[in-house]
C-alpha cells in the first residue's frame, strides 16, 4: 500500500499502521503529561493507539520518537484513529507544505450528510452513480475529503466544503483548495483498507502545486 501511495503521489511518503496501544513505559515524560489531561479512558486509549502508529513512523523516518511536540495541521506527518485502528503518514522534512490522512473501515456517512462536505459538483457525480455503489463511494469521498482538510496548513475557519475534487471518482487525483480555478492545488490518493478506505492528501510548496492539476 505504501509504495503505490509513492507512486501515484510522487512523494517519498511513510505508512505505518497500529492495532496495538504502545506502553506506558514507553512514554516520555511530557507525553505521560499529555496522557494524564485526557479526560476519557476511550480518548486516553486512542491517544495511546496514535502513539503507537506515530512513534514507529518517527523511528522510520529517522526522527526523534518523543511526540510531545508534534502538532497538527504539520507539514511532515499527520494521524488518524479508526474502529481499532490507527494510522500515521510522514515525508521528510521540505518536502511539503502540508499532509494529510483519514481512514475509514465500516461507517458510511448518511446520504443526506452529503450536502454538508461535498459541493455541488461532486453530488452531481454521486448522484448519477447506481445506488449499489453510492454508499461506498461517499465513504471513499468523505476520507478523502478529511485527508486533503488535514493536508491544509491554512485550514483554520475553513470546512471539507472549502475543497472540490477536480475528478471526484478518481481514486488518485487533485483537489482545490477554494475555487477550482485558482485555488491551491492538492494531490490525493485513497486505496481500499478492509471494508473501507485509507486516504492521503499532500499539499506542494505554492510554486509547485499549480502544475499538480490533471
Amino acid at each position: 500500500m505504501e509504495a503505490v501511495f509513492e507512486r501515484q503521489l510522487g512523494i517519498p511518503v511513510r505508512l505505518c499502521v497500529a492495532r496495538k496501544t504502545i506502553e506506558m513505559a514507553a512514554l516520555s515524560l511530557k507525553e505521560r503529561a499529555q496522557y494524564d489531561q485526557l479526560a476519557t479512558p476511550s480518548r486516553r486509549n486512542d491517544w495511546l493507539l496514535g502513539r503507537s502508529a506515530l512513534k514507529a513512523l518517527l523511528a522510520r523516518l529517522g526522527r526523534c520518537s518523543d511526540t510531545a511536540s508534534v502538532t497538527f495541521p504539520n507539514p511532515c506527518y499527520s494521524l488518524t484513529h479508526c474502529d481499532g485502528f490507527a494510522a500515521a503518514v510522514g515525508v521528510p522534512p521540505r518536502t511539503l507544505e502540508g499532509i494529510g490522512v483519514d481512514l475509514e473501515t465500516s461507517r458510511t456517512p448518511h446520504p443526506r450528510a452529503a450536502g454538508l462536505f461535498l459541493t455541488p459538483h461532486e453530488r452531481a457525480w454521486l448522484e448519477r452513480l447506481g445506488s449499489a455503489v453510492r454508499g461506498r463511494e461517499l465513504r471513499r469521498l468523505w476520507t478523502v475529503k478529511e485527508a486533503v482538510f488535514k493536508s491544509d496548513p491554512a485550514n483554520r475557519g475553513r470546512s471539507l466544503m472549502s475543497y472540490e475534487l477536480v475528478v471526484p471518482g478518481a481514486k488518485f487525483g487533485v483537489a482545490a483548495a477554494g475555487p477550482s480555478s485558482s485555488g491551491r492545488l492538492v494531490r490525493y490518493g485513497s486505496l481500499e483498507f478492509g471494508r473501507g478506505f485509507l486516504s492521503i492528501a499532500a499539499m506542494p510548496p505554492e510554486k509547485v502545486s499549480r502544475w499538480w492539476k490533471n
